[in-house]
């Protein structure tokens, strides 16, 4: 995936199943009550550190230009959950 990215292409990693089946725990790995991951982190903690990693091992001879979502899908409700004043968004 993160080749992908660096080539220019978008990526989406996606959670998905029943409530409780581990979803939170995967993307983000052990949370202590204040969402600080104390160990073992998940994907997302992961693919985030490679990726910094990779730009700056390549920046010398690239420019580069990060942008990320992060939306849940819950009860068919999509929110912004790095911007709160968004509301429902509409999938088009």
């Amino acid at each position: 995936m993160l080749d992908n990215i660096l080539s220019g292409y978008n990526a989406t990693i996606f959670a998905y199943g029943m409530t409780g089946a581990g979803k939170t725990y995967t993307m983000f790995g052990n949370m202590n009550s204040y969402g600080v991951v104390e160990d073992q982190p998940g994907l997302v903690m992961f693919i985030v550190k490679d990726l910094f990693r990779r730009v700056e091992g390549l920046k010398k001879n690239y420019g580069f230009e990060l942008s990320f979502s992060y939306l849940e899908i819950y009860n068919e409700q999509v929110r912004d959950l790095l911007n709160e004043n968004t509301g429902n968004l509409m999938i088009l």
